[in-house]
C-alpha cells in the first residue's frame, strides 16, 4: 500500500507541476510556489487530522479511508497522461 501511495502521490507531483509550469510560462516560480504550498498545508492537516481519526475510527477503517483517498488519486494521473500534452499545445 505504501508503494501504491508513493507512486501515485509523486506521479501526480510531477505531472501537475509539469502543467502548472506549461500553463504559467511567465510566472512558472510563482505558480510553482503556490501549488507547493497548497500541497504542503493539504499534507500538514492530512498528517495531523490522521492521529485523531485512528483513536476515534481505529487503524483499519482509518487506513481503508487512506486507501481510498489514494486510489482516487489514480483517474487524476489518467487524466493527466492522457491530456496533458492536447492542454499543454493548447495553452500555447
Amino acid at each position: 500500500m505504501q508503494a501504491l501511495a508513493g507512486l501515485t502521490a509523486g506521479a501526480l507531483f510531477t505531472m501537475t507541476a509539469t502543467l502548472i509550469t506549461d500553463y504559467n510560462t511567465h510566472r512558472s516560480a510563482t505558480a510553482q510556489a503556490a501549488s507547493n504550498l497548497i500541497r504542503c498545508v493539504g499534507a500538514g492537516a492530512g498528517t495531523a487530522s490522521f492521529e485523531p481519526l485512528i483513536r476515534a475510527i481505529g487503524s483499519g477503517w482509518a487506513f481503508a479511508i487512506y486507501a481510498i483517498l489514494v486510489l482516487l488519486q489514480v483517474p487524476l494521473i489518467w487524466g493527466l497522461k492522457r491530456n496533458g500534452m492536447a492542454w499543454r499545445s493548447r495553452n500555447k
